[in-house]
């Protein structure tokens, strides 16, 4: 993992993608994705997925540091959807909100984990992320004075891409210009000996 902070790869396991694929096409049956807002949708009775997401986040302790080896949590999958500004019903949805996964900078070993159900491009509703901002006093009303000076990596990436991040970390997601909704599917991964915790 990047400076700790970070990391991605490809996740090529095609019988835990298809289960997941198949999961989600259940889960997210009645989900609009043309309203022009930004759709988060937490799944509930998660017992099927959970041990298929599992198996990502074991992926990524060969793949990098990981530093969660024993007894982790999974919490908080929820599959968000940057709807397309083609055809949407209402004003289509521009940048997402500066902010982090956990709002305190304080808590530590809690980490995001995001499959990208489709592919992320720089056009339909890629991420900017600060990879410096952990301990950043982040500011509702002026959120971008925690970030000045810092370099923004920018997450794109084919289908199947697994990006993991410090949750404390600060992004935004960028604008879905195309005509085609964007999935991911996002969870957070921390100890079994923390407390459970929610998205920010």
């Amino acid at each position: 993992m990047k400076s700790g902070l970070q990391c991605e790869f490809q996740f090529d396991n095609e019988d835990v993608i298809n289960g997941i694929t198949n999961i989600l096409v259940e889960k997210t049956t009645g989900m609009t994705k043309d309203t022009g807002h930004r759709e988060f949708n937490y799944l509930s009775e998660t017992g099927n997925i959970e041990p298929l997401l599992q198996l990502i986040v074991e992926e990524a302790g060969k793949e990098t540091s990981f530093p969660l080896k024993k007894n982790k949590r999974i919490q908080e999958i929820v599959v968000a959807i940057a709807p397309p500004a083609a055809g949407s019903r209402s004003i289509p949805w521009t940048r997402g909100l500066i902010h982090r996964d956990m709002d305190s900078p304080e808590v530590t070993g809690i980490y995001t984990f995001m499959l990208c159900i489709d592919e992320i491009t720089q056009d339909n509703g890629a991420l900017e992320i600060w990879c410096q901002s952990k301990k950043s006093v982040h500011q509702i009303k002026h959120p971008r004075r925690a970030i000045e000076g810092m370099v923004v990596k920018t997450l794109t990436g084919p289908k199947n891409t697994v990006f993991v991040w410090d949750s404390r970390l600060l992004h935004q997601a960028l604008p879905n210009t195309t005509c085609k909704a964007r999935t991911v599917l996002i969870w957070l991964v921390s100890s079994k000996s923390k407390p459970g915790t929610t998205l920010a």
